[in-house]
């Protein structure tokens, strides 16, 4: 999984797409996954009640892109206020809810996103989060 840095203005990686009638539907790309979650509940604040939505990846993103969140402060303890990864494929369309390599469930509106490397990692998703195959360097004699 990739983890290039996500708030650049150069890249845009993340799409949010709402349809609100059969003919009617609007698309935005945008370079962060916090402003694509915000910029979905905002276009479907806008719209007509039978809207839906998604966000994610778009689909012709190269790779699939790591996201590491935890809860808000005041959400839950201190304690399990761990980082966890998500794994945020191209083309998947995701709502409310992520699930972490660790298999939690966690609601977007609940999470802050950290950047990689940051907070307390939780040990179930390190443990199963892919880890990418690395060619060893070769050693010039």
């Amino acid at each position: 999984m990739g983890n290039r840095s996500l708030r650049t203005a150069s890249t845009r990686p993340f799409a949010v797409a709402i349809q609100y009638s059969a003919t009617k539907q609007q698309q935005l790309a945008v370079s962060d996954p916090e402003t694509a979650f915000g910029a979905l509940l905002e276009l479907l604040r806008e719209t007509p009640e039978d809207a839906h939505g998604g966000w994610g990846v778009a689909a012709d993103w190269p790779e699939p892109i790591s996201l590491v969140v935890r809860y808000r402060p005041g959400v839950v303890g201190e304690t399990r206020r761990v980082a966890h990864v998500v794994p945020m494929r191209p083309g998947e369309w995701h709502d409310y809810t992520l699930t972490a390599w660790g298999g939690t469930a966690l609601d977007v509106p609940e999470l802050e996103f950290l950047a990689p490397g940051k907070g307390m990692p939780r040990v179930e998703c390190i443990r199963r989060t892919p880890i990418p195959h690395v060619p060893p360097k070769e050693v010039q004699a």
